[in-house]
């Protein structure tokens, strides 16, 4: 249990990478493990499609595009929030974008570093390599839980 606890306790999001990329059968390896999450029925309703060299390239070139023609980006199939979003979880929200921009040293008023800072997330962060986690449009919510479980 121990190393599951450290592991948790361990845990902090990366806002940028360096430009080596992990030894491919090494993701593979562990994107393997992982799958070995339970899932409903064991539909392992999940797909993981690899990123790298010039695919990743392609992909960062047509990210860059899209930004500049959509800035607001493009309609989203659902709401990213609820359309009411509960007082303590908006306050949580805004304290953390305070937090991440003041750390960044990003005014609150200065727009275009904010935006600069968003579109670095279509750029994977400067990482040589992405995983993307995919599942048939079909499936409803036990299966999300089945590949947040995954995650």
């Amino acid at each position: 249990m121990s190393s599951v606890t450290a592991a948790v306790n361990g845990r902090h999001s990366v806002r940028a990478f360096l430009d080596q990329p992990v030894e491919g059968e090494r993701l593979r390896s562990i994107v393997r493990q992982a799958a070995r999450a339970p899932s409903g029925g064991n539909l392992q309703p999940w797909s993981v499609e690899f990123v790298a060299g010039e695919r990743l390239a392609m992909l960062k070139a047509l990210m860059r595009e899209r930004r500049v023609a959509e800035p607001a980006g493009e309609p989203l199939a659902h709401d990213f929030y609820p359309a009411s979003l509960p007082a303590t979880y908006q306050e949580r929200r805004l304290r953390n974008g305070a937090l991440l921009y003041g750390a960044l040293g990003i005014a609150r008023d200065d727009r275009a570093a904010r935006a600069a800072w968003i579109d670095e997330n279509f750029q994977f962060f400067g990482a040589p390599q992405g995983l993307f986690f995919l599942m048939p449009a079909a499936f409803g919510r036990y299966q999300w839980l089945d590949l947040g479980i995954f995650l």
